[in-house]
């Protein structure tokens, strides 16, 4: 009787284990075996390169499926079965998601690659730009605050943090920040006086607490070097005209929106 009941628990065992234990997100793939290993090397490869193709076409959903198939193993949520790679890969998938407007998604990927890989400063930003563009700004403080836990002198963090504080006026924290911030990017620019983005930083900043001498002159630099980056053009425009240079922005000086939008994004990456 022992011996029968023994039969049952390992039969029952045996397709418990054999069992796929595949997300509902991405394309799966049976593995025989029953492992959780279900693509071999160079499957994962082709669909690493496939991921990417897509992605630059912008056919983002069908990237992010591509980009699941290229994952080391389907465990996703235990960073025990997966390793480093896996945490870009989950990068990836995240700001796929937030191209595509995602931002539930987008969170749970970018939290996905902190699991698996503690410290992950790129997926901390990642995650931090999410909390922005779903209007969530203490989350967003503390991802940032988090990052320079790691990198002290991340301008991208500061900056971002800077621009959260003034837009939630708390001001005391601006200034801690911003002071922190400008030694940081002007210790930057010695190095590379002509840094297109340290150099928009510091103009931004500058302009957000009314330092606008100052902005102009960065900006006209950055007219100067990018003359085709119509946002640069206007503000500079906008600037010259708070301090009463210039009374109007003309039609050709506007934003162009599309263009920023896609850029804010890849700033992160």
């Amino acid at each position: 009787m022992l011996a029968k009941k023994l039969t049952v628990i390992l039969v029952l065992a045996a397709f418990l284990l054999a069992k796929p234990l595949f997300s509902e997100e991405g394309d799966t793939k049976k593995d025989p075996s029953g492992s959780a290993w279900f693509y071999n090397d160079e499957e994962r490869d082709k669909a690493e390169t496939n991921a990417k193709k897509l992605a630059a076409e912008k056919k983002y959903a069908e990237a992010i499926k591509e980009y699941y198939k290229a994952l080391s193993n389907n465990r996703y949520d235990d960073p025990v079965y997966m390793n480093d790679h896996d945490a870009t890969i989950f990068l990836e998938i995240g700001w796929l998601h937030v191209k595509n407007n995602e931002f539930s998604e987008a969170e749970k990927s970018f939290k996905r690659s902190i699991k698996i890989r503690p410290g992950y400063v790129l997926a901390h930003m990642g995650l931090a730009f999410n909390y922005e563009k779903t209007g969530k700004a203490d989350e967003a403080i503390g991802e940032y605050k988090e990052v320079l836990t790691y990198e002290p002198d991340n301008a991208k963090a500061m900056y971002s943090l800077c621009v959260l504080y003034i837009k939630t006026k708390r001001t005391a924290r601006a200034k801690e920040i911003m002071e922190e911030f400008l030694k940081a990017v002007e210790k930057k620019l010695q190095d590379e006086p002509e840094n297109e983005q340290y150099l928009y930083w510091k103009g931004d900043i500058l302009a957000r607490i009314g330092k606008y001498d100052l902005a102009k002159g960065i900006f006209k630099t950055l007219t100067r070097l990018y003359p085709d980056n119509l946002n640069y053009r206007h503000k500079y425009m906008q600037i010259r005209r708070k301090i009463g240079e210039v009374t109007a922005i003309r039609i050709g000086d506007s934003d162009d929106k599309d263009n920023d939008k896609e850029k804010e994004k890849d700033e992160y990456q």
